[in-house]
């Protein structure tokens, strides 16, 4: 058997690197000697990680396929659709292809990469591929062929799983059939943990993890990230000042001009002129990054995929909100009260917001807990779901009692 999976893969992001992992795990579990074929616009930036994380690549083939567009900029025409013929080639292979896994379908802040993810699936309609929408998100699609085009490939699916509930009733307000939709979770959630985390012993000294990130231009004014950074400058000098906290930064995205990394240079320049700073987490393999984050007493997170690693590793956390995937995780987990929308941040609604997180931190712990092993369910079902549409069997009964997608 061929399976056939596309995501933003190789591109420094923690995000996509543990959906990579975790879907790749999932499938070999279900089918330990199937072929995977792996869409990729880095495949040396892939492979680097696949190797960094042990895993065999025997029946394992990397294609590239373009990153984001149809053309790639700053290449000549013929190069730059160089990606067809093997795209094209590996799609008729396949048994099944999988879109996503764990992407956010929109062209809100990224034009292009709607339409970049559509196009392959649309490929896999035409060359009479199975293909599915795999573990996505959705947070708005604009204009009416973007909606057309991917209402009718949604409808001609094998089924549209999701990784959260606002997402599965949005995409019915598409007119995709409600038959089509599961909302099931984040797919980082369906490995079960290595170790069970318990944190590292309590020290005196607490130590606080946080992660930032550049807004998006699209959404976001110069304003608000100046107001963003300036509240988090101020939180982290209270933090020092009252708790004595050590600062523990952690780079999810590490490439381009807008790399986390280059963030938090500037955010530690101006904490060390109050005598300051913040550690810099580095981590190889994945393994070890989910040991670091247990070893936090608390968390300030701003990354999506570090608001799901702190469920993951039972970690009590203040998630600011700045899409609408953190708040909708937050919300229908019932942590809503931890949650800050980046708009409405300000130093006097972080300290609120933690000196609660702090008085609360061990019956938090025992709700991550329940958060984290209903994640982990449904999480799985992804795979179930996959089999049972390979199979052409009916669905399994605990997929069809996940919650309904409709009001």
């Amino acid at each position: 058997m061929i399976i056939s999976l596309m995501g933003t893969f190789g591109e420094a992001n923690v995000g996509d690197d543990l959906l990579l992992i975790s879907t790749i795990y999932g499938l070999r579990a279900k089918w330990p000697d199937c072929f995977l074929v792996i869409f990729t616009g880095q495949p040396r930036l892939t492979r680097q990680l696949l190797f960094q994380e042990n895993f065999p690549l025997k029946n394992v083939r990397l294609v590239y396929t373009g990153r984001h567009g149809w053309r790639e900029p700053g290449l000549p025409f013929f190069k730059s659709l160089s990606w067809i013929p093997a795209t094209i080639f590996w799609l008729k292979k396949s048994d099944l292809f999988l879109t996503g896994p764990g992407n956010q379908l929109q062209n809100l802040t990224r034009r292009g990469r709607l339409f970049f993810f559509l196009s392959r699936s649309l490929l896999a309609l035409l060359w009479g591929t199975n293909y599915a929408f795999f573990g996505i998100g959705y947070w708005e699609v604009r204009g009416w062929l973007s909606r057309k085009l991917l209402r009718g490939l949604g409808n001609r699916s094998l089924f549209f799983s999701t990784r959260d509930l606002a997402s599965a009733r949005e995409l019915t307000k598409l007119a995709i059939s409600p038959q089509k939709i599961f909302a099931l979770a984040d797919l980082s959630f369906s490995e079960e943990p290595p170790i069970e985390f318990s944190g590292r012993v309590e020290e005196p000294v607490p130590l606080v993890g946080w992660t930032a990130r550049f807004l998006p231009n699209r959404i976001f004014s110069v304003y608000h990230q100046e107001r963003f950074e300036d509240s988090l400058i101020s939180f982290f000098i209270w933090l020092s000042e009252k708790y004595k906290a050590r600062l523990l930064f952690f780079p999810f995205y590490q490439t381009s001009a807008l790399s986390d990394l280059r963030l938090a240079e500037r955010i530690n320049s101006r904490l060390q002129k109050n005598n300051v700073s913040t550690e810099i987490a580095t981590w190889k393999p994945l393994g070890e990054l989910k040991t670091k984050f247990a070893n936090c007493d608390g968390f300030l997170a701003t990354r999506f995929h570090a608001v799901l690693l702190a469920v993951q590793t039972k970690v009590p956390f203040l998630a600011l909100s700045y899409a609408p995937k953190i708040f909708n995780f937050m919300a229908e987990n019932d942590l809503e009260n931890f949650a800050i929308p980046i708009e409405k941040i300000s130093l006097e609604l972080l300290k609120e917001k933690w000196e609660l997180l702090w008085k609360q931190k061990e019956t938090l712990k025992e709700k991550l807990t329940q958060v984290r092993r209903k994640q982990h369910s449904l999480a799985r079902l992804h795979f179930e779901l996959t089999a049972a549409s390979l199979e052409g069997s009916t669905f399994p009964p605990q997929i069809l009692q996940t919650e309904k997608i409709t009001d």
